[in-house]
């Protein structure tokens, strides 16, 4: 196997065991973390596994692109500084 396909066979490893351990912290916190959680983690598993049985750049290009912006947009609206509200105002 190569070195690529070892890269994305672990990467998909560690969002399936993030979602093991999140199960295991109970079914309320799992839950906290809404829909999104498993959907996200279910479609990275799937990117890396195809990742690691492809060697087409554009689907890597593709793939990194898409999960770069797609965790920007998730983290952007959860660093707001505390007590700081919506917007830029304080």
């Amino acid at each position: 196997m190569s070195r690529r396909a070892w890269f994305f066979v672990f990467l998909a490893l560690a969002f399936l065991v993030d979602l093991v351990d999140t199960a295991v912290k109970g079914k309320a916190y799992f839950e906290s973390f809404g829909i999104e959680y498993p959907l996200r983690n279910a479609a990275y598993i799937s990117l890396c596994i195809i990742a690691a049985l492809t060697s087409n750049r554009r689907f890597h290009a593709a793939f990194l692109v898409s999960g770069l912006l797609y965790q920007l947009a998730w983290m952007v609206p959860r660093l707001r500084p505390a007590g700081m509200s919506s917007g830029l105002t304080p």
